[in-house]
Order: C-alpha cells, then sequence, then structure tokens
C-alpha cells in the first residue's frame, strides 16, 4: 500500500513497496499532497501490475508512455526508485545545452539583458562546466558558486557585491525555468541573496564646475551633446540617448519625448516627456544648427553596436586630466535627480527622470557638498541673528528676535506673550462641549 506524508520541512515522500517487498521511498519535493497521492496510486498500480504480470490499464499506459516527454524528472524519480525500467535516450538535461536553449528562446528581452544572461551562462560553465546535470546541482552548489564569484575580477577589482546578487539572480531565473519544467525539484538558487542595493561607495556627483571641465575636454558637439543630456536632461546613456529624434524635441512646447527601451515593458512606461531644460538647450541647439536636412536622429555619429561610449569618455577625460568617478553615466542621470530634488516635489522629479521614489532613494539620490555648505550658512546666519550681528528680514526671523515683543494673533485679542505665559486652565486647550 502507498502512503504519502509530508515532512516538516514541507518536503512530500511517497512511500511503498517494490515488487520484491523491500520499502522505497520517493521524494516529490514541495508537492500538493493530492498531486503526489494521484502518483502514489499509479505506482501502486503498476507494482501490483509487475507483481501479477497483467497488462496495465489503457489510461495508465498512455501516461506512463508520455512521461519521459511530459514529465522528465518524475520519470527519472520512477526510474531511480525502481518503479520503471530506463529507456536508453533518456540522457538527464545538462547545464551547458540547458542554459543555452533558454538564452536563445528569451526573444522578449532587449541586447543589454541577453549580454547579462551570457555573462552569468559564462560564469555557470567555468564553475560547474557545460556537462553538469541540472539535477545533480544543490544549494550547498549554489553557495560554493557564491563563493566563487567574490573571487572573480569585476571592474574595481574583485568583482562587487551587487553584481555577484545579480549574476545569482540571473542563475536562480535559469533554475526557476527548469524546475517549472519539471527537470528539478528544487530551484537550489532560491535561497541566495539576490536584491541589489544603493553602493554609496560608488556614489559620486558630477558638479557644475567638473561638469563644465568635462564639457571642454570632449572633440565634438555630438559628445558634449551626449554628455548633457544625461548630466542636464537626465537620460539613460546610450539606451535613451540613441533612441532621441529630432520629432521629440518640441521647441515651442519646450519639452522632450524620451522613449525608454528600458522601461517599456511596463504599461504607460514606454515613453515620458520632460522639460527643455535651460542648462540642455544650448547643446541640443547647438547640435540643431550641425545637423543635415531631413536628419531623424538627434546622436548621429555613434550609434554603430561596436561602439563602445565608455571606452571613448575614459579617453577623453584622461586626455584632459581628469580623474574618471565611478558608474560614468549613471552617475550623471543621479547628479541631475539630486539637483531637481532639491527645486521639485518627488512625483515630479521621478517622473522626469523615469524612475520610482523608491529606486530614487536607494540609487539615485545623495547628500553633496553644497547640501553641507547650506546648513552650515544657515546655522551660521541663525546665531549671528541670535547674537544681533545681522539685521532682521523676514517674517519668521523678526518673531525669532523679538519673541518678548507683543504680537496680536489671528482671531484672539490677546499677545503671544500672554499665550505663551498664561497658565492653562482645566479645560484645556479644547473648546467646552457638552456631556453626553
Amino acid at each position: 500500500m502507498a502512503s504519502v506524508h509530508q515532512t516538516r520541512s514541507g518536503r512530500t515522500i511517497v512511500q511503498f513497496y517494490n515488487r520484491a517487498g523491500e520499502r522505497r521511498s520517493l521524494s516529490l519535493g514541495k508537492w500538493p499532497v493530492k498531486a503526489a497521492e494521484k502518483v502514489a496510486d499509479r505506482i501502486e498500480t503498476i507494482i501490483a501490475s509487475q507483481i501479477s504480470g497483467e497488462r496495465l490499464d489503457r489510461a495508465l499506459a498512455f501516461w506512463l508512455a508520455e512521461l519521459p516527454e511530459q514529465d522528465k524528472w518524475l520519470f527519472r524519480k520512477l526510474v531511480s526508485a525502481g518503479v520503471v525500467a530506463s529507456r536508453n535516450e533518456e540522457i538527464p538535461e545538462k547545464l551547458g545545452a540547458f542554459v543555452k536553449h533558454y538564452i536563445d528562446g528569451r526573444s522578449d528581452v532587449k541586447a543589454e539583458p541577453v549580454k547579462m544572461y551570457r555573462r552569468a551562462e559564462s560564469h555557470l560553465l567555468a564553475h560547474f562546466g557545460a556537462d553538469r546535470a541540472l539535477d545533480s546541482i544543490t544549494q550547498a552548489d549554489a553557495e560554493d558558486f557564491r563563493i566563487y564569484l567574490k573571487g572573480c575580477k569585476g571592474r574595481q577589482g574583485k568583482m562587487a557585491e551587487n553584481t555577484i546578487r545579480k549574476t545569482c539572480s540571473i542563475a536562480q531565473q535559469f533554475f526557476e525555468k527548469a524546475r517549472k519544467r519539471r527537470l528539478i525539484t528544487e530551484n537550489p538558487f532560491e535561497e541566495l541573496p539576490t536584491t541589489t542595493g544603493g553602493n554609496k561607495a560608488r556614489e559620486f556627483f558630477i558638479s557644475r564646475d567638473l561638469a563644465d571641465d568635462v564639457l571642454r575636454a570632449l572633440p565634438d558637439t555630438q559628445w558634449k551633446l551626449l554628455f548633457a543630456l544625461s548630466r542636464f536632461g537626465g537620460l539613460r546613456c546610450p539606451s535613451e540617448t540613441l533612441q532621441l529624434t529630432w520629432q521629440d524635441v518640441n521647441w515651442e512646447s519646450e519639452a522632450i519625448t524620451i522613449h525608454s527601451p528600458k522601461t517599456e515593458h511596463h504599461e504607460g512606461k514606454g515613453t515620458r516627456v520632460i522639460p527643455l531644460f535651460a542648462d540642455l538647450r544650448p547643446f541640443l541647439q547647438a547640435a540643431w544648427d550641425e545637423a543635415e536636412e531631413g536628419a531623424v536622429h538627434v546622436i548621429t555619429r555613434y550609434r554603430h553596436r561596436s561602439t563602445n561610449m565608455r571606452t571613448a569618455f575614459l579617453r577623453y577625460l584622461n586626455r584632459a586630466g581628469i580623474t574618471p568617478w565611478p558608474k560614468l553615466f549613471h552617475n550623471l542621470r543621479a547628479s541631475r535627480e539630486t539637483e531637481l530634488a532639491d527645486e521639485f516635489p518627488e512625483h515630479v522629479v521621478c517622473t522626469w527622470i523615469g524612475n520610482s521614489p523608491q529606486i530614487a532613494r536607494r540609487h539615485y539620490l545623495q547628500v553633496t557638498d553644497e547640501h553641507f555648505r547650506r546648513a552650515a550658512g544657515v546655522q551660521r546666519a541663525a546665531h549671528a541673528l541670535h547674537d544681533g550681528a545681522i539685521p532682521c528680514d523676514s517674517e519668521r526671523e523678526r518673531e525669532t528676535a523679538e519673541s518678548r515683543k507683543p504680537r496680536k494673533k489671528r482671531g484672539d485679542a490677546r499677545t503671544y506673550e500672554t499665550v505663551r505665559t498664561s497658565p492653562m486652565g482645566v479645560t484645556g486647550l479644547e473648546p467646552v462641549t457638552s456631556s453626553v
């Protein structure tokens, strides 16, 4: 008699006796009990048929015949438990072939995500090998893979924590697809940390003075505009800057329509409209004056896939003796969002930049030297005001400097001094109400 039970960890186990009378267990992972009970009934019928020599009923025979194609994982489990015989053509899925098939089938994603998939693939194959069976990779193996990534090289020496987490997240994505196809019962990467966070060490604010130095170092109008679109317009480079056309620039309404390949898969997030910022206008105007008749795209000279903007940008900075900052293009956007956040409401700024308040706080908004200077200046002014060193210009300052002078409150003939010093009555500040 086959039976089903669940362990404390939630694993579903089918226990049965094979035709030799030996007790066997079949682990189905975190299967629902009802689904496991159906498998248990089928196992019991198959074992009974083997003992009696009778043929399986038609429905069960068809299920068993189609099982290698419909559910390879369960078929291998039945083979390993001795319930059914192995088939010569049944070969365990290999890591290299599966990941390649998965990436090749993702025609729905853009080029940049595919590059990240390929990088994660290369790390997986370097660590596990292309011929490693998917179902042989355990949670302990996944943890070892994370340790392996810590020893890999990145742009700043060792691989950054966020890069490690992103790589593990992609590996988790690969194995989740394998789990859904029933090639494995559990995702060995599901418990690894994959959420990326802001890296304060790589934040850098590009001040206006530094921006001026960079602009002087750039070789032509197109490069200056590329820089300005990110630093003064907050565009993603290269995805949004290369999408921009002259038709998107409305000079009369002073607005620019931005097309965002990164967010277009979210409903209503494919485009956004930003102001034609005063800081950005001169660079657009210069590019417009130089544009050939009938030109479509704003950026025309660096559109080929082989163009590496980061490498070229670094070359121009180094020639000018400017120390490159971390995350070259991202920090341009972050600097612009930080500036705008000092002047406009959060929801307005996020709409213009094209991110959410949560993402902005985690990855974009920065505390700058100017914030400290302004705060220190206000503090010095407050001390000077208290000492009588500077005149009181505003109403708030007059209240501070002349707090002891009588001042009438709206709708009340009592002075401020009276309200501040008079004892409170037994009824408090609230008006008297009738008892109920």
